[in-house]
């Protein structure tokens, strides 16, 4: 049964156990030839392939060390392509940076097929029970110093063991990362599944809110047919737009209608008598009698607001004609 610890995933003991009895357990070095080795393998990487750290500041948990992971190799580490892991072993923190190109090229220059390595484990936490120095050859051992596991140019002398039989009694951990085969690339195994996941619920929670959509959109026609009916309204746009804007028209006519009527009724109209007011189309008509002085006054007025189209007199009655738009 898979679980999550911090940003790192993790499987229980019971299936690492299983993958060992599955999978053909290889330890790795920058040396190793397994040309001849055609099986499915998980490997246990030796210290050369990985820089170590151990994290002296006070961190809670594997996400807060690994935000400062970068700055505890900074200047350290010859190029700017290393990632990070936190290993936690007891009340310590470790932080591990490696490169998984430089891994994935040492994988294939052993002769070994990257599709065949189903995980890769570090030596750091596989051997963290093993507390005898481990013979690798006739030349090198590791051996830990200050909690860490390192290679060393000497063989053991005392207390050691082969490696063979540190394969054999260890218990595969938690900790790994995997080689995905469609990118050739050491990823998470729980990464990929939770984002699977993640998008199929995306696509059922679009499904559910378009379902919805549609719903309404179908009970606003539904409406929308209703009060056409209702009203005796036209059911194209083209029929709904020209009676909109030949209501909107009636409205601006009727609305500068109320204005003239308005501006006349301020208007000082001293020693004129109104006999009729005409508004028709976009012209007003005004017929009063008067003197010629109070005309004159009139139209100087009326033209300061309006343009004047024309003015004549007719048996002494008056008729001035203006636009009101």
């Amino acid at each position: 049964m898979k679980r999550t610890l911090g940003s790192d995933t993790i499987f229980s003991n019971k299936k690492s156990h299983k993958l060992k009895n599955r999978y053909r357990l290889l330890f790795f070095r920058k040396e190793s030839d397994f040309k001849n080795v055609k099986d499915k393998v998980v490997l246990i990487l030796s210290p050369e392939f990985y820089w170590i750290k151990k994290i002296e500041f006070d961190v809670k948990n594997i996400k807060s060390a690994k935000k400062i992971a970068p700055s505890l190799f900074e200047g350290s580490l010859p190029h700017n392509n290393f990632e990070f892991k936190i290993l936690k072993q007891k009340r310590d923190f470790f932080a591990i940076a490696y490169d998984p190109e430089e891994i994935k090229e040492a994988i294939k220059k052993s002769g070994l097929l990257g599709d065949n390595v189903k995980r890769v484990y570090f030596a750091q936490k596989e051997f963290e029970n093993i507390y005898e120095c481990i013979e690798l050859d006739d030349f090198f051992s590791l051996a830990k110093v200050e909690d860490i596991w390192t290679k060393i140019p000497k063989v053991c002398t005392q207390g050691s063991k082969t490696l063979d039989e540190v394969l054999n009694e260890i218990k595969l951990s938690d900790f790994f990362v995997t080689l995905n085969k469609r990118r050739e690339f050491f990823v998470n195994e729980k990464i990929l599944r939770v984002a699977a996941a993640s998008f199929l619920l995306f696509c059922l929670a679009q499904g559910i809110r378009l379902y919805s959509y549609d719903k309404e959109i179908k009970s606003l026609k539904n409406k929308e047919i209703n009060l056409l009916k209702k009203e005796s309204l036209p059911s194209t746009l083209i029929q709904l737009r020209s009676i909109e804007k030949r209501l909107d028209k009636k409205l601006k006519k009727s609305m500068a209608q109320k204005r003239v009527i308005k501006y006349l009724s301020k208007l000082s109209m001293k020693d004129v008598k109104p006999i009729r007011i005409s508004i028709k189309k976009d012209e007003v008509v005004l017929e009063f009698s008067s003197n010629d002085k109070a005309v004159k006054s009139i139209v100087e007025k009326i033209k300061k607001e309006y343009p004047l189209l024309k003015s004549k007199k007719e048996n002494k009655i008056y008729k001035i004609w203006w636009r009101y738009e």
